[in-house]
């Protein structure tokens, strides 16, 4: 099951009149940031009381920017993801890579078929050209990507640049994501 807390609309799908024709509003290419961890409303919770997050007024409508700077061209909204399992979370732009966390070698080919298997019940593991066999945690990504159960999403950041405190994001994982 999905749910998403703390949802507001951030874009919407806008006709416009040209020639006597509705044409859907062209792609936002915004850039937003994932901050994946085991626990999104402590993560909001810890985000409010040091100031870098605004709860919006209507009950679960999301948090606009605080005080205090949580990226240096500010955000358009906050909202919580969240799953009842585990997903895999990436950019959403293909073409990344994948790599052993052993030796470094290249492991994207056999990552597809592992993650497949894992998302129709199987284990969350990839055989390794290097003999061994790994979490699809363990691996290396680039761009970065994670497993979790929720995240706090953050829309149209402006720039791939988070400048808060490294204890107040201890545990987090950060994917940059275009859409």
């Amino acid at each position: 099951m999905f749910r998403v807390c703390g949802s507001r609309l951030l874009a919407a799908h806008v006709s416009l009149p040209q020639n006597g024709v509705d044409l859907p509003a062209p792609p936002r290419h915004q850039l937003g940031c994932l901050l994946l961890t085991e626990d999104a409303a402590a993560l909001t919770t810890r985000l409010e009381h040091n100031g870098y997050l605004r709860p919006l007024p209507e009950r679960d409508a999301g948090w606009v920017p605080g005080d205090r700077t949580l990226f240096p061209d500010g955000f358009a909204g906050a909202r919580i993801i969240a799953f009842d399992h585990e997903q895999f979370v990436s950019s959403g732009q293909g073409g990344f890579r994948v790599w052993c966390p052993v030796d470094a070698r290249n492991a994207t080919a056999r990552f597809v078929p592992a993650l497949e298997a894992w998302r129709r019940g199987g284990a969350r593991s990839l055989a390794c050209g290097c003999g061994g066999t790994h979490d699809l945690t363990a691996l290396t990504y680039r761009p970065d990507c994670g497993f979790a159960k929720e995240w706090l999403e953050f829309s149209d950041v402006g720039a791939a640049e988070l400048v808060a405190p490294d204890a107040l994001l201890e545990g987090v994982r950060v994917i940059w994501r275009r859409g």
